[in-house]
């Protein structure tokens, strides 16, 4: 697709344009999450890990960057998979356009399955649930970085997050609920949580601007383009930002029951 206009810009769902700007979507708490994920799971070169609507992959391939193991990410957003596959590089990693609540996997294949921030996405979650539980060997670790509610965001939040997203948190996540959730199929080994807390307004536009600046499209489009992605990609952290106010981070390991 040839991109020409503010319409075409904002014609992509935002898994898209954040592929297309190349952007590491990484999972909430970043490389910290995932060194977290590393230690407290075991994961070590001998896992096989499953990288659950891994975006472009950042998770799995930081993991098999460092200890040379091996995994598949699997996500519905081909832009993203087809950006995963092109920076992977020698890592023994394969991305494939999949459903996470139907997984074209075997039985009892991995033994670690990392998910940031992801079952909130799945429109039918617990067939999610059900199908990582199926995929996991007996004792696998399911490695998650979730958000929850630490107290309640008003309607009008959710219907801007809504907007900049094309996705609608739920007010009724709160860390008891996810736990319980979760609970259903697996046992809690490890927690961590975590407060958020907004950052000023000059931050946001500072680390979308260091962030663009690390995009080849965004070097390569004519400067009308580039201004209306860095207007996009601002607006939508600016709202995540506030929405940042009533959140809180858990960060777990959960193993087969």
């Amino acid at each position: 697709m040839k991109f020409e206009s503010r319409k075409d810009v904002q014609a992509l769902d935002y898994p898209d344009f954040v592929a297309l700007l190349g952007q590491e979507n990484t999972p909430p708490g970043g490389e910290d999450t995932v060194r977290w994920w590393i230690d407290k799971a075991s994961i070590d070169e001998h896992s096989h890990l499953l990288d659950l609507a891994c975006s472009t992959g950042f998770s799995s391939r930081y993991i098999a960057h460092h200890l040379g193991c091996s995994g598949v990410g699997i996500d519905l957003s081909s832009s993203a998979i087809e950006r995963a596959r092109q920076v992977r590089g020698e890592l023994r990693l394969d991305f494939q356009v999949a459903d996470a609540t139907d997984l074209p996997l075997a039985d009892e294949t991995f033994t670690h399955v990392v998910a940031g921030g992801t079952f909130a996405f799945f429109d039918a979650s617990e067939a999610a649930l059900d199908e990582v539980a199926r995929v996991l060997e007996p004792g696998g670790k399911l490695c998650v970085s979730n958000f929850f509610y630490r107290s309640s965001p008003p309607d009008e939040l959710l219907d801007t997050v809504e907007q900049y997203i094309d996705f609608r948190p739920r007010a009724h996540w709160t860390e008891q609920w996810w736990r319980e959730y979760f609970t259903s199929r697996f046992e809690l080994c490890e927690s961590q949580t975590h407060s958020l807390e907004p950052v000023s307004i000059p931050a946001v536009v500072f680390a979308t601007r260091r962030m663009l600046d690390e995009s080849s499209f965004y070097a390569d489009a004519r400067p009308e383009l580039q201004q209306q992605c860095f207007d996009r990609m601002r607006d939508t952290r600016i709202v995540l930002n506030e929405h940042r106010r009533y959140q809180g981070l858990a960060l777990e390991i959960w193993e087969l029951k």
